[in-house]
């Protein structure tokens, strides 16, 4: 019998390529580039593609909202984007429509290979909490 994990809009048959990344935003027209673990930024790996299938989001004001995309360098909560940044979703397209209520969305977002996925948070400048998850396959 072979046992398959769902991760938002994706299924797989292990939890080998699984990842989660956090990001928390605390100013408005912010990048930054989403943590594995402690403070290591997420590279996708050589030879491989990162699926993000769920996104959530908590913020701090009403109508908090948040772009996801990639680029070829790491970002530290800045103004400025990645080199060559490339936007997944629309212009502060995931929306947290009341304050400190969390949203969950699945997605399918790809970010290839040896790249940075980012997150931009949207005009109100409260903190944004963004976690992704997906697989790299």
């Amino acid at each position: 019998m072979t046992v398959a994990f769902k991760l938002g809009s994706v299924g797989q048959d292990g939890v080998t390529g699984l990842r989660s990344m956090f990001v928390r935003l605390t100013t408005a027209s912010r990048y930054m580039t989403p943590h594995t673990s402690g403070t290591t930024d997420y590279v996708v790996p050589e030879g491989k593609t990162f699926y993000i299938t769920k996104i959530s989001l908590m913020g701090g004001g009403a109508l908090s909202s948040i772009s996801i995309g990639y680029g070829d360098d790491a970002v530290a909560e800045g103004a400025g984007a990645p080199t060559n940044a490339i936007a997944l979703t629309g212009t502060k397209h995931v929306i947290a429509v009341s304050a400190n209520t969390y949203y969950v969305y699945d997605t399918f977002l790809i970010a290839p290979a040896e790249k940075y996925p980012y997150v931009l948070s949207g005009g109100v400048s409260d903190t944004h909490d963004v976690h992704l998850w997906g697989y790299e396959v």
